[in-house]
């Protein structure tokens, strides 16, 4: 495995689903992802955003409810996670198979 092609790999996912949620709706703006680090291997991508923008995704807010039909949601965050989220399988599939194979074996 190249921990830095991994790395780099990963890290380009992440800006890719944040450039995707904000194209999606200019409204998220705020929309951020970043990557956490264990022993310089990516180990989390943390998405954070503001709390009313979940009331955006669903439509809701200033006492509507979900589907009142007063408010029109507006999904940017999940679409953009579920178009992605196969192509980041791929990439740790390809970058971390050596490692689990690795384990098998005494050094």
């Amino acid at each position: 495995m190249e921990r830095d092609n991994f790395t780099e790999k990963v890290k380009a996912w992440a800006q890719g689903v944040a450039s995707a949620v904000r194209s999606a709706n200019p409204a998220l703006k705020q929309f951020r992802a970043t990557v956490k680090y264990k022993y310089g291997i990516p180990e989390r991508i943390r998405l954070s955003f503001p709390r009313h923008y979940v009331f955006v995704e669903k439509g809701v807010g200033k006492g509507r409810k979900i589907n009142s039909g007063k408010e029109t949601p507006k999904p940017a965050i999940n679409p953009a996670i579920e178009a992605n989220i196969e192509q980041l399988a791929d990439i740790a599939a390809d970058n971390l198979a050596d490692v689990a194979i690795n384990r098998f074996f005494i050094k």
